[in-house]
């Protein structure tokens, strides 16, 4: 057979090849995917969640109309006052996103969404039916609160992934009602996980994402490609565009479960107080780094003052975790349960020892 004719007929099929893996979706030879797959599978996520995406509104009660008319008999005045008896006004307070938990109704938001609401109103997608929805529980400690409504049939219930599996640089999408633009979608990546010491919660280790989260985000998910709910968006920083952060699946799963079943999250305690650890506490009380916190405190009569934890101690481990701050100390002991045994690795003297105590119900004067 002649050699062009040969190399023409392979050539001709490879073009062929190029033309058929790119129309199919598979991308080209070099195994890169056509813009064209991105937008039908972030719109095939977008579909897929939304429909489990709610719009969260929480009211409180309005004063008696006192707009001035002329009204020189008071009888119009009168009238206010007297119907304000048996007809409650309410006005929107506040407002944020949700997720669809359950069958049963449940929802999951933002406790600061509805914290000082006296009733909630839930706007459900595509229908753009409002309902109202009771406060069954919330968790100011990780900013999780949940609502349940009636009639649950026409709810979505959304998927919820494993959080501990995610990783650094995986694309996500947030989804919400920010500043009332109903179903907005965005999308970023992790920027990282486990984000704390921000001071914003008791609780953090955050996701943080650069997908934009606006005021009316808060509540609402953010989901991996597989259309699962990986965090439950929370905050942003002021500061700078594109730093977000979101609560963990795992997080939100155990709260929400402990609130349905409790209507409340009992956290766990070390009974004591610390405070962070300055060069100069480090070197007067003879430790050789300037690692841990110091104890301040001890409430008497607990399991951790019977194990001869002291003040002026240097705590710098939780359970073979390095403890770097008193937020850390505080956020790893909440997120054990009540009566559970622990290790803590402390500095007295210069001397470092290991130190066992059982955590008890927190009170909000002890760490």
């Amino acid at each position: 057979m002649n050699g062009r004719f040969v190399a023409g007929v392979a050539s001709g099929a490879a073009a062929g090849l190029l033309v058929i893996l790119v129309l199919s979706g598979r991308g080209d030879l070099y195994g890169r995917r056509s813009p064209n797959d991105e937008n039908r599978l972030f719109t095939r996520v977008a579909k897929t969640v939304q429909p489990s995406v709610v719009q969260v509104m929480g009211l409180t009660e309005s004063l008696p109309d006192d707009e001035e008319v002329n009204d020189p008999t008071g009888i119009i005045k009168a009238w206010r006052v007297f119907s304000s008896m048996f007809i409650q006004k309410y006005k929107v307070e506040s407002m944020g996103s949700g997720v669809v938990f359950d069958h049963r109704g449940h929802i999951v938001t933002n406790h600061h969404v509805v914290a000082t609401s006296k009733r909630a109103v839930v706007k459900l997608y595509p229908s753009g039916e409002e309902v109202h929805a009771t406060l069954i529980g919330a968790d100011p400690a990780t900013d999780i609160a949940v609502i349940k409504v009636q009639n649950a049939g026409r709810l979505t219930p959304a998927r919820f992934s494993d959080s501990a599996r995610l990783e650094p640089g995986q694309l996500v999408l947030a989804v919400g009602a920010p500043f009332q633009l109903e179903e907005t979608v965005t999308f970023g990546v992790i920027s990282a996980l486990s984000r704390s010491g921000l001071g914003l919660l008791a609780i953090e280790g955050f996701i943080q994402t650069d997908a934009q989260i606006h005021p009316g985000n808060s509540g609402g998910p953010l989901c991996d490609l597989d259309g699962k709910v990986v965090g439950v968006n929370t905050a942003t920083l002021s500061a700078g565009a594109g730093v977000g952060f979101a609560i963990p699946s795992n997080t939100v799963k155990y709260v929400v479960t402990r609130i349905i079943k409790d209507g409340k999250v009992t956290r766990a305690s070390l009974s004591l107080n610390v405070q962070p650890l300055t060069e100069e506490l480090a070197e007067a009380l003879s430790a050789s780094e300037v690692k841990g916190v110091l104890v301040a405190g001890v409430t008497p009569g607990s399991p951790t003052a019977e194990s001869g934890i002291m003040e002026g101690d240097i705590i710098t481990g939780f359970d073979g975790v390095n403890i770097e701050s008193p937020s850390e100390l505080r956020s790893m002991a909440l997120q054990k349960p009540v009566g559970k045994k622990v290790t803590l690795d402390i500095v007295r003297n210069g001397v470092s020892l290991m130190v066992e105590t059982v955590l008890t119900e927190r009170i909000e004067s002890a760490l």
